[in-house]
């Protein structure tokens, strides 16, 4: 099989479509050990690479020197499927060197129909050098962040020097209705809450936690609402740290 080709008829590139191939004749025997061959014979380019499926070859011995792939049963039969390489030989390119490919099917026959698709399963691309990338892994989907819970903002109203109007927006983060909020504002001074509305409050030391009112604590996803309230404080008037917690 490593030896030069004998005047084949070239059936033609293989190609996508090409599943099938018809032939009821003969021609001269590939190898040195004469006699006839029938085969089905084609090509691929970019990679120059031969192929023959052969049903009947005579005397001859075309898996002479081949390495053995394998087998596989197609129209009857079983073939034996086997690589060699040509090293600088001539080819349809001219003279280079190619992989072959060989079928020798192991009942001969003279004539018949070849599932050429059963044999070779060919890969054709378009464009480019021939090679197929590799598949690339599309980078994960971050979803977008989503809150939980509620959380509590403080706005300073108003200020006269001795005391304050603050305001707090409350907001359901996450993606179902809450039923009652609970945010606590801790002052960096003196501060002192005078009055509160739309919630109740109780204060320890700097700290003021606020319960909802009776008609406000029910919020939605992504719903708010607010309070008010007036403090007193003495020297410097900082905004508190503001939390909140659900219930």
């Amino acid at each position: 099989m490593g030896g030069e080709r004998g005047d084949h008829l070239g059936i033609g590139a293989v190609g996508a479509q090409q599943s099938e191939g018809l032939f009821d004749g003969g021609e001269p025997g590939p190898a040195a050990g004469g006699g006839a061959d029938l085969s089905l014979y084609g090509w691929t380019t970019n990679p120059l690479i031969e192929w023959d499926i052969v049903d009947n070859c005579g005397n001859c011995n075309p898996s002479s020197g081949a390495t053995k792939l394998g087998s596989v049963s197609s129209d009857g039969s079983t073939y034996d499927l086997y690589k060699t390489t040509r090293a600088d030989a001539p080819s349809i390119e001219g003279t280079a060197t190619s992989d072959q490919y060989w079928a020798v099917r192991q009942s001969k026959r003279t004539g018949g129909t070849i599932t050429v698709s059963n044999i070779f399963n060919v890969t054709v691309t378009s464009g480019g050098d021939g090679t197929t990338p590799p598949p690339t892994t599309p980078p994960p989907t971050t979803p977008p962040p989503s809150g939980s819970g509620c959380s509590a903002a403080f706005t300073n109203s108003s200020d006269w020097g001795s005391g304050f109007t603050g305001s707090v927006a409350v907001m359901n983060n996450g993606s179902a209705a809450i039923n009652g909020w609970t945010p606590k504002l801790t002052f960096p001074g003196n501060q002192t809450v005078s009055s509160l509305w739309n919630g109740s409050y109780t204060q320890s030391g700097n700290t003021v936690t606020v319960k909802n009112a009776s008609n406000n604590g029910s919020l939605g996803a992504g719903a708010a609402t607010s309070f008010g309230f007036n403090a007193n404080y003495s020297g410097s008037n900082g905004a508190p740290t503001a939390t909140c917690t659900t219930g």
